[in-house]
């Protein structure tokens, strides 16, 4: 007999969210596989083939953005096990959940066995909103990398925006309309930030940006 866990589904309305959550919940080994979805027609396939399964939606922050992607899916799965994430704890995307009737809420900084229990009651049809008052108190600083911060400090006023806005959730369209300046540029930008940090991609830019709390 197959005792096999339903995956874990990843999804969400921009892919630097997506391929975070997906990182982030396979380390945490939770009790399923954990798999990205990048289209809502592969949320669609995936909860074809298991009804079960536990689908995320991961917001990269509090904006209509992502809260229009959270109803979207709510009003196409309304039956489906739906749970809201956020790369630290956020009231608002929670209370959001919740008000959308979603069944649970949890963020990239919760312990693992914490977001595990929130799926597996979410997998029992319960609700489960971990709580986003306030970060867990053994969590390390926001930037406890000291040379990380320098870093960050040597960035100029425009690199900056780029950087907050990133870690605002936007994409490259969104932030070239927000700061008046063509796509083409900030591509240049987000190039820039990636390699003065010495990060990997926009993926961890955007993950940093999202802790540090600190206007552009």
């Amino acid at each position: 007999m197959d005792h096999r866990e339903p995956p874990i589904v990843v999804t969400g309305g921009l892919a630097w969210c997506i391929a975070a959550g997906t990182h982030v919940f396979e380390q945490m080994q939770l009790p399923g596989e954990v798999v990205a979805a990048d289209t809502p027609a592969a949320v669609a396939e995936r909860l074809h083939a298991d009804p079960g399964a536990a689908v995320v939606y991961v917001c990269g922050a509090a904006t209509p953005r992502h809260f229009h992607g959270l109803e979207r899916l709510r009003g196409e799965h309304p039956h489906a096990h739906l749970i809201a994430a956020s790369p630290e704890p956020d009231m608002s995307v929670a209370q959001h959940a919740r008000a959308l009737g979603l069944l649970g809420y949890t963020h990239f900084d919760a312990a693992p066995e914490a977001t595990a229990d929130v799926i597996q009651r979410v997998r029992a049809g319960e609700r489960a909103f971990m709580p986003a008052d306030q970060p867990p108190s053994s969590q390390p600083p926001r930037l406890a990398d000291p040379d990380l911060e320098r870093r960050v400090q040597r960035l100029t006023r425009r690199e900056r925006q780029v950087m907050e806005l990133l870690g605002q959730g936007f994409a490259n369209r969104d932030i070239a309309e927000a700061l008046g300046l063509r796509e083409g540029t900030i591509r240049i930008y987000v190039h820039r930030v990636i390699r003065q940090l010495g990060m990997r991609n926009r993926v961890d830019v955007a993950l940093c940006a999202s802790r540090m709390n600190k206007p552009a």
